[in-house]
């Protein structure tokens, strides 16, 4: 698997790289790195286009919605993901309505971040809890498959979930067990278990089969 890192801080894309590697079970993943998104987008249509390009917003010049909409077209299938400081939902709604299969911010936690990726890599979309928040998107769910269409109702029962619970069913969708998913955040199994069982009841589900199902139909 091959990823490019974008970033203007080298100690950025040194870390990335690091947490990047759980990625994969096996030591094969090669990066590929840019300190601004015009190197970023020469390393990437001068070669073997990346199975997944990680920019951040701001490398070191904020990137114009035009630039990255012909970036992502340029490089699809291969999905785009914006890495970035700013919290600000505009941006956010900018990116994703340019061709960005995700906006993650970089307070997010490492653990999340990864089962994210892992869910851009599966051919889902991410979209920041905050944007349901903030009356800029009503119709979006904090994360769902590409080209799905969610409904109304079923934005509403996710949006009834707490940060963390979302956390979980994101990690459902991965497939863990409930002890994996305690050891990556840090919970006692019950505790999971208990996060499990309010997120059936808040979906209306009887099982974690249809909990995933909901959010990848």
């Amino acid at each position: 698997m091959r990823i490019l890192v974008a970033d203007d801080h080298s100690i950025v894309r040194s870390g990335l790289k690091h947490l990047l590697r759980d990625l994969s079970d096996q030591d094969d993943i090669e990066f590929i790195e840019a300190n601004s998104f015009d190197a970023a987008r020469e390393a990437a249509l001068t070669g073997p286009v990346p199975d997944m390009l990680l920019l951040d917003l701001f490398a070191p010049n904020p990137v114009e919605g035009p630039e990255l909409k012909a970036f992502c077209e340029a490089v699809a299938p291969s999905p785009v993901v914006i890495f970035s400081m700013s919290e600000n939902v505009q941006d956010m709604r900018n990116v994703l309505d340019h061709g960005a299969k995700a906006f993650i911010p970089k307070n997010t936690d490492d653990t999340l971040f990864l089962s994210i990726l892992r869910m851009i890599l599966a051919g889902g979309t991410y979209i920041p809890p905050v944007m349901n928040t903030s009356g800029m998107a009503e119709t979006s769910a904090p994360y769902v498959q590409a080209g799905a269409a969610p409904t109304i109702d079923l934005n509403d029962k996710l949006m009834s979930l707490t940060r963390r619970q979302r956390d979980v069913l994101t990690m459902m969708a991965e497939g863990l067990s409930n002890k994996e998913i305690g050891e990556r955040l840090g919970l006692n199994i019950n505790t999971v278990k208990g996060h499990v069982t309010a997120i059936l009841r808040e979906l209306g589900v009887e099982n974690r089969t249809q909990a995933v199902l909901m959010i990848k139909s």
